[in-house]
């Protein structure tokens, strides 16, 4: 039975392992879908949407009435003396010219009595209310909280914005090196064959043994390239899914290539930048801030008017020196209703100050949003170069791509003719290798400025909006 059970239990451990090493199937959509919602950078951006709700309902309860229930016992162990004596009389009948007064002056001195005051035991429990009547600093300041909202809101979507770009950058970057890796090994697959075919010629005497050691040095000098591109697509792959939140030793397989995104160069993106910039959430960052700014400076004015508040106290108090709760002649009740009436005068101009200081950060904030603009504004433009920059190497690349292939195989056809050197067909070899790099390169340098514009733009990936 035991070599039962280990067997069972080797026999699930091959499966849990089997299960692991299934690769992650990956499309953009997909990478998405699980950053914007796993990401632990908008994870945290949400949670601070909830604190500063939170926040805001606790600035709303001040206006509610406060109520407390206090309760209070204390033992008197020992009690406090007052002392009467020392007092002059009035005499009363002593001998004329005699000094009997004085004499009973000294006596009573001498003999204060002492008087124990207080009770053993006292017990003091009640209620207190209160609430404000009239405030307005209190009143302006829920304004200051409901802009927080709204600004907790609003960098909860610019983390889903900065990840969305993010996330697609890292998606492009990975699949450009498995397009490298792909055209590498197309490479070198060709310069392994003409070296193994340059050989067996070689053997048969057919040709010079500088032929096979060109060809030879050709196929050792990709093959670096070949492992720098499996190592960059680890690396980008890792990124990706440091960003996805998911396990790095997780393999994933990407389902997309770049060629798929090439018919999105010739679709417009020239918006007009203004129009471009309406969703941008730096700047509507800024415009919460400008408005939580006025909240803050009217706050401030509020603090030069009176406040008028109400309270209510009701308490139940009992003395004694026995500890006799059910006597209810030493059990007496106190209550009392105040109205409290606060007319701020003079405070050494901190108030006044204090509206000053604000005021300066508002006019900082405006100089600074200004500033903030222009700098989207030329960010927009430069996109757009880089969009058309993209779009002209892309159609470029794309001809030399056709160029190339076409060159290389009217190449290796004259070589196994005999109608050309080696050098002519590893030259065809090594243009078709740059022309496919470049073709990549045009298409990924084009993706990556569209990501960056969205990002300006306020684009923010969902499940109908994925490109």
């Amino acid at each position: 039975m035991l070599g039962g059970f280990f067997a069972n239990s080797a026999f699930a451990q091959q499966n849990t392992k089997r299960a692991d090493d299934t690769p992650l199937k990956l499309t953009l959509h997909d990478a998405l879908q699980i950053a914007v919602s796993d990401n632990p950078t908008v994870r945290v951006a949400e949670q601070e949407v909830k604190k500063t709700t939170y926040a805001k309902n606790k600035a709303w309860a001040a206006l509610f009435p406060k109520v407390d229930l206090n309760g209070n016992y204390s033992y008197t162990i020992k009690k406090q003396k007052m002392y009467f004596g020392g007092m002059k009389f009035p005499d009363m009948g002593g001998s004329p010219g005699g000094n009997g007064g004085n004499n009973d002056q000294n006596s009573s001195a001498n003999n204060a009595i002492a008087i124990e005051v207080g009770v053993r035991h006292s017990i003091q429990t009640g209620i207190q209310a209160g609430m404000p009547l009239i405030a307005p600093q209190l009143w302006s300041s829920l304004s200051i909280n409901a802009a927080e909202v709204e600004l907790a809101k609003e960098k909860s979507r610019g983390s889903k914005v900065d990840m969305t770009a993010e996330v697609r950058k890292a998606y492009y970057t990975a699949l450009l090196a498995n397009e490298a890796y792909r055209v590498y090994r197309q490479s070198y697959d060709n310069a392994q064959e003409n070296y193994r075919q340059i050989k067996e010629k070689y053997e048969r005497g057919l040709v010079a043994q500088y032929d096979l050691l060109r060809t030879e040095v050709q196929m050792k000098n990709i093959e670096p390239n070949v492992v720098q591109a499996e190592l960059s697509i680890k690396l980008t792959e890792k990124q990706l899914k440091l960003l996805m939140d998911v396990d790095l030793e997780k393999p994933v397989e990407l389902t997309d290539s770049l060629a798929v995104y090439s018919r999105q160069i010739y679709q417009d993106y020239m918006q007009p930048v203004d129009t471009l910039l309406v969703e941008n959430s730096t700047l509507k960052q800024i415009e919460l801030q400008g408005k939580q700014m006025a909240a803050v400076v009217q706050t401030s004015k509020m603090a030069f008017l009176p406040t008028l508040s109400l309270g209510f106290v009701y308490n139940y108090n009992y003395m004694g020196d026995e500890l006799k709760l059910s006597n209810d002649k030493q059990w007496s009740p106190y209550s009392m209703v105040n109205l409290t009436l606060s007319i701020p005068i003079f405070n050494g101009g901190a108030r006044l100050n204090d509206v000053k200081m604000q005021k300066a950060g508002q006019r900082q904030l405006e100089l600074n949003r200004h500033l903030i603009t222009r700098q989207m504004k030329l960010a927009v433009q430069n996109q757009h170069d880089q969009l058309t920059n993209a779009t002209k190497r892309y159609i470029a690349a794309k001809e030399a791509v056709v160029s190339a292939e076409k060159g290389y195989q009217i190449a290796e056809m004259r070589y196994k003719t005999g109608e050309s050197t080696l050098v002519e067909l590893n030259d065809a070899d090594l243009a078709l290798l740059q022309a496919r790099l470049n073709y990549n390169q045009a298409i990924y340098d084009f993706m990556m400025a569209k990501a960056d514009l969205d990002k300006l733009s306020g684009y923010v990936a969902t499940s109908d909006n994925v490109e």
